[in-house]
């Protein structure tokens, strides 16, 4: 994992709980048929998974997140490694930008939020 640009350390490493949200599309294709129950063929062995994530940060770590952005995520259009939950836990994966950031003030701080794409899913069986 070590060629992609990894989440920086300076900005927060536990995401929000509020406005978080996991999803993703089956790798299925639905045929309908005349009657009974429709035929479904798997189409892919991987399933593209989309978090939607809030972080707060002061003034210094929302210019670190918009060069994190603009740069190591080449704009959003760069694989890059971040945390995500696609299991039972949060662990790094290689994902990137789904949408693009929005931010708002939260008190005297900022609140940034962004979604994530990914086709890993890590599990933790520990």
């Amino acid at each position: 994992m070590s060629a992609y640009p990894a989440w920086p350390e300076s900005l927060p490493q536990e995401f929000m709980g509020d406005g978080f949200s996991d999803g993703g599309t089956p790798p299925l294709r639905r045929q309908q048929m005349e009657s009974g129950l429709d035929r479904v063929t798997r189409i892919s062995s991987t399933t593209v998974r989309n978090n939607t994530y809030s972080i707060v940060c002061d003034e210094k770590q929302l210019a670190e997140f918009w060069s994190f952005h603009e740069n190591a995520a080449d704009g959003g259009a760069a694989l890059v490694q971040m945390p995500m939950l696609t299991g039972n836990d949060v662990l790094m994966h290689i994902c990137r930008f789904s949408s693009y950031p929005n931010v708002s003030r939260h008190g005297i701080k900022w609140r940034v939020t962004f979604s994530l794409e990914t086709a890993q899913q890590q599990i933790n069986w520990s």
